[in-house]
């Protein structure tokens, strides 16, 4: 399957394992009193097995910060 990160915002993740893993933004939605961002992996094993990384989302003044 072939990505068009084109489409999107991106932000670039730091994982464990000390590797990053670009990633498409595609939406930021509340539940419950929390708001949340669905992030879809450009690359990758993530990539082609179609995962989608679910976080908690946080605007801090002027910039934004995600809580894992």
């Amino acid at each position: 399957m072939e990505n068009n990160n084109q489409e999107y915002n991106t932000v670039t993740l730091m994982l464990d394992d000390n590797t990053e893993c670009e990633c498409a933004i595609i939406r930021i939605f509340p539940a419950g009193d929390n708001d949340y961002i669905a992030l879809l992996p450009l690359e990758g094993e993530a990539a082609d097995n179609d995962e989608v990384y679910f976080y908690r989302y946080k605007e801090k003044n002027s910039w934004r910060s995600v809580s894992f």
